[in-house]
């Protein structure tokens, strides 16, 4: 676990990666965003994209699932998220894409409010197996400031 004050601006955190599958695409987008480029694989074929494309929304939870599925050493010591900012949709998502972030420590301050807590800015950057930037996002975050002590 990595707290506010062993952050140093221009850390950069590496996730392992993600295989996006059709049908995880199909069904995401079935419940959440129904759009017929997202659903219906024939009428994906003839459009601008040649195949059914991720949503956002799909795309958005992939990014937080990698985040969330850091080694332990490299997870941040989050208390709470507080925004998210600049989303960029950059390149289409398929089935089959493997895909990846890396989020670079782009602010750090300490909360005026919190004495404990230390706000991070965070630019998380998705890539699939080409090297591709996808998406881009960036956020912002509440961070335990340090390690508790032992009793």
């Amino acid at each position: 676990m990595r707290y506010f004050n062993e952050l140093a601006l221009g850390d950069i955190i590496e996730s392992g990666e993600y295989l996006v599958t059709r049908e995880d695409i199909i069904s995401m987008a079935k419940q959440w965003d129904p759009q017929p480029f997202h659903i219906d694989e024939e009428l994906a074929k003839k459009g601008m994209f040649g195949d059914v494309i991720a949503c956002t929304a799909h795309i958005f939870c992939i990014l937080s699932k990698l985040s969330t599925d850091l080694p332990e050493e490299s997870k941040l010591a989050l208390v709470s998220g507080l925004g998210i900012d600049k989303g960029k949709l950059l390149v289409p998502v398929k089935p089959n894409d493997t895909l990846k972030i890396i989020i670079e420590i782009i602010e750090l301050r300490r909360s005026e409010s919190k004495p404990n807590w230390g706000i991070t800015v965070a630019q998380h950057k998705l890539y699939n197996q080409h090297g591709q930037k996808v998406f881009s996002i960036d956020t912002s975050a509440l961070i335990d400031l340090s390690k508790p002590v032992s009793s």
